[in-house]
């Protein structure tokens, strides 16, 4: 996990607060098709197999090349 980086401790709550409403209005409206992951679970960084997850479902959404979960 790359969070708590020198950097980051220096940007300010108000900003990244605003910035993930932000995130939340856009995707609240969005049409497309969507493919949410929970990085909590799947450490695609880091994990080959689950890099290979990620890119499964994305072949699976776009050209049906593998069952979607």
């Amino acid at each position: 996990m790359k969070r708590g980086r020198e950097y980051e401790r220096s940007i300010r709550i108000d900003y990244i607060t605003g910035l993930n409403q932000r995130y939340e209005d856009w995707i609240k409206d969005y049409k497309a098709r969507l493919l949410v992951v929970d990085v909590d679970k799947v450490k695609f960084e880091n994990k080959p197999e689950d890099f290979q997850y990620i890119t499964d479902k994305i072949d699976a959404e776009l050209f049906g090349l593998f069952p979607a979960e």
